[in-house]
């Protein structure tokens, strides 16, 4: 009886390692990439109406990019990265967007039940933002049986932002040092990036 070498027989393994890394590009750059070339553009929008500094606020000159913007969530990104526990972070990332995702759906519905005769652009059953609030609903609310201690670190995390909101944003008379500092700041990023303000 004749024996068959599989190794002969089947693809090179450098083939089939080739095959893999591009099925896994192609599923970062459908999921991921779509995310993070929003993510940036959020931060340069909110830094144009006074949430972040003015330096996140720049467009370079040469590629019309908001590169300030880039790097400071890259290097947000980076901090992300420090955690011994990667699950912990998805986790606290999914409850959060899921529980603003469902105050966006309450106000919606709200809105259309103390103001029906608003004009509204885009017209659906009533039906449709019911299930989607009653799903995002039990993604918020079961983790607070099955994830407490998850759930509190992501609520704490949010509730952070408040503070940062009244020293930062609301706070308009800031001393003439912190405003020296930020305009400091401002101009060493555009000197860095060749970037300047939106006209």
């Amino acid at each position: 009886m004749k024996r068959i070498s599989l190794l002969k027989e089947s693809p090179k393994p450098i083939l089939l390692l080739f095959h893999s890394v591009l099925v896994l590009e192609h599923n970062i750059s459908s999921q991921i990439l779509p995310a993070s070339s929003i993510l940036h553009r959020l931060c340069f929008v909110g830094a144009r109406q006074g949430h972040f500094p003015d330096c996140l606020a720049l467009i370079n000159y040469k590629c019309n990019t908001p590169t300030s913007s880039l790097v400071f969530l890259g290097a947000l990104s980076l901090v992300y990265l420090c955690t011994t526990n990667i699950y912990s972070l998805i986790e606290y990332a999914s409850f959060v967007e899921s529980m603003f995702i469902l105050f966006s759906i309450a106000g919606l519905l709200y809105m259309r039940w103390k103001r029906p005769e608003m004009e509204r652009p885009i017209k659906v059953n009533i039906l449709v933002p019911i299930a989607f609030l009653l799903i995002c609903g039990f993604l918020v609310f079961l983790p607070f049986y099955v994830r407490p201690l998850e759930v509190g670190m992501g609520i704490l995390i949010t509730a952070s932002g408040i503070p940062a909101y009244f020293l930062f944003v609301y706070w308009k008379n800031k001393p003439m040092i912190v405003q020296k500092m930020l305009r400091k700041l401002t101009y060493g990023t555009q000197i860095l990036f060749f970037s300047v303000q939106e006209d």
